[in-house]
């Protein structure tokens, strides 16, 4: 029986760090020019980092909605982090990617205290890192998308796991208290899905624990639940759409890399020596990765509403770290588990072409941006279908932070009231079927004189005889009329 080598890591993490590299350095461009194409889901969290700075928690910001309050409907964990680094910067792109890199340092240092931990080389603790960094799903979320609350909860999530992994042959006493209820309060500010996927891995360490030591994880839950009630009361009571009906979890991508990775973590597990301990540790874990191959998890309330991707991570690191700790007794399936590391960059290489994240200007993007600080009143911005144009959504970012734009629409739709979002759907109708009186009364109604589109959409609104405020094809901002 033998585990892997140091020499069967060398390739892939001398591959996956330039790779890292790269991508960072690429990434590095959102500190002079904000993101209009990548970094989608990133441009929103920086809005509600600047509207923190500028209005406070829980205040009432203007600029979207109509008014929303600040992280009444969001997780307010990576922001109040990261405040404290803005006030300094004043930058809300430099502060943005100094957080994107200061949560992979410490992810890393995270990975190699497990690794001291449970008898992991260094070579072993990085590549680890790598791999959970840089697969797939980690790739699309940090990188693509910018959903780095994600990526502090999930280092939270390696924190919690070194914590189980300390505890899991010792008695549990004050000191753990004390410790697990900070870690335990700040994982619950940070993201609630992840927090119910550690909860799994928080199940089976109690499963292995006495009935004394049980009172005292119970009460560190309590106690850390009182400590975050001034967020998630406000949380729970869901006044605008929120999740009502919403399910992340259904039957239409039945083969994907979140099928991948769930059964590969349940073969790993199975082919390797494992004690009753560890059975019972990654039991619930076990359950719910079969639960999510299947997509049984659907009909499962709450659980159906946790994104696919937090599920891929997680089983990504799970599968990774046992994958690590597997004494092979067979020869050949300790073959087809170095060959599938050896071809883990040649995957993720794939996705720099599939993703290829770019923060440079076109001409177009260009335009748009100088056409920004000349808006003075309230926007819309009708996007023409498939077309080469920075998403809507991001524009309203951008000119919140930069020129204190106003719209009636957002990038938060959660905090929005559902009937304002079906008048917002019902402008973009409007303006493709020309139904021209329509769409003046609409805006009207929705007290929101301005609308900046591009292309045809331009020639709509001049013969519905809209006023012509600025032209410069393919972008133009026009005025309502109506009285």
């Amino acid at each position: 029986m033998t585990y892997l080598n140091k020499k069967h890591l060398y390739f892939p993490i001398l591959t996956l760090t330039v790779i890292l590299i790269y991508q960072l350095i690429k990434t590095s461009l959102i500190i002079k020019n904000f993101p209009i194409h990548w970094f989608i889901d990133g441009t929103s969290y920086m809005a509600k980092l600047f509207f923190l700075a500028k209005y406070g928690f829980h205040s009432m910001v203007p600029n979207w909605y109509h008014g929303f309050i600040l992280l009444k409907y969001y997780a307010p964990g990576y922001f109040f982090t990261f405040y404290p680094l803005y006030t300094l910067t004043k930058n809300i792109g430099l502060t943005t990617y100094l957080s994107f890199i200061i949560l992979l340092a410490f992810s890393l240092l995270f990975f190699i205290l497990l690794g001291k931990i449970e008898n992991l080389n260094y070579i072993k603790s990085i590549f680890l890192f790598l791999v959970f960094f840089l697969n797939p799903a980690s790739f699309v979320s940090f990188f693509a998308l910018g959903r780095l609350p994600t990526l502090e909860s999930f280092a939270l999530l390696i924190l919690g796991f070194v914590i189980l992994r300390y505890y899991k042959n010792k008695k549990l006493d004050l000191k753990f208290l004390v410790l697990f209820t900070i870690f335990f309060s700040v994982l619950i500010l940070n993201h609630p899905s992840v927090t119910i996927l550690y909860s799994f891995l928080l199940l089976g360490f109690m499963l292995n624990k006495k009935i004394k030591e049980n009172i005292i994880l119970i009460s560190s839950f309590i106690i850390s639940i009182a400590l975050t009630s001034f967020w998630w009361v406000g949380f729970i009571q869901q006044s605008g759409v929120q999740l009502k009906g919403f399910t992340a979890i259904n039957f239409t991508n039945l083969i994907s890399y979140g099928t991948f990775i769930s059964l590969a973590f349940i073969i790993i597990f199975f082919i390797q020596k494992k004690s009753k301990k560890e059975l019972i540790f990654y039991l619930p874990s076990l359950i719910l990765s079969l639960l999510y191959l299947t997509r049984l998890l659907t009909f499962i309330p709450y659980l159906n509403k946790i994104w696919p991707n937090a599920f891929n991570l997680y089983f990504t690191f799970l599968a990774t770290f046992l994958l690590l700790k597997t004494n092979f007794k067979d020869i050949n399936i300790k073959r087809i588990a170095i060959t599938s590391i050896q071809i883990i960059p040649f995957v993720v290489i794939v996705f720099l072409f599939l993703y290829p994240t770019n923060f440079t200007y076109s001409e177009i993007d260009k335009k748009v941006l100088n056409v920004m600080p000349k808006i003075n009143e309230d926007v819309l911005i009708v996007n023409p279908p498939n077309k080469d144009i920075p998403v809507a959504a991001i524009l309203y970012a951008y000119g919140a932070i930069q020129h204190n734009i106003s719209t009636p629409s957002g990038f938060f739709y959660h905090s929005a009231p559902l009937s304002l979002l079906e008048s917002l759907d019902q402008v973009t109708i409007l303006v493709k079927e020309k139904e021209c009186s329509k769409l003046k009364k609409e805006l009207k109604e929705l007290k929101t004189p301005l609308i900046l589109t591009y292309y045809d959409y331009c020639t709509t609104l001049k013969d519905c005889n809209f006023k012509e405020e600025i032209n410069d094809p393919p972008v133009c901002l026009f005025k309502n009329t109506i009285d």
